[in-house]
């Protein structure tokens, strides 16, 4: 019988499928970021680039077992702070 998974096994496996999943998108849709920044340009908002039309974001990378993590917040539509990160 397989023992328990932790909570953080559990994340664990959940941040690598969604860091593979992202890769995925990001190889399949290489048009993504060209339409991001016509829509931007159309919409008045093109100060900056898009450069990560689909954003992984690099902290869940630096979460550790034994970290206490009291709340992840998980959003779409990444703006100009995740875009210039």
């Amino acid at each position: 019988m397989a023992a328990k998974q932790t909570s953080f096994e559990r994340f664990s496996l959940i941040r690598c499928e969604f860091k593979a999943r992202v890769a995925a998108w990001t190889a399949a849709l290489p048009w993504l970021a060209e339409a991001q920044r016509a829509l931007a340009t159309d919409l008045g908002k093109s100060e900056y680039a898009i450069e990560t039309p689909i954003v992984y974001n690099r902290a869940f990378d630096e979460v550790r077992q034994g970290d206490h993590i009291s709340l992840i917040v998980v959003a779409d539509n990444p703006g100009k702070r995740e875009q210039e990160s």
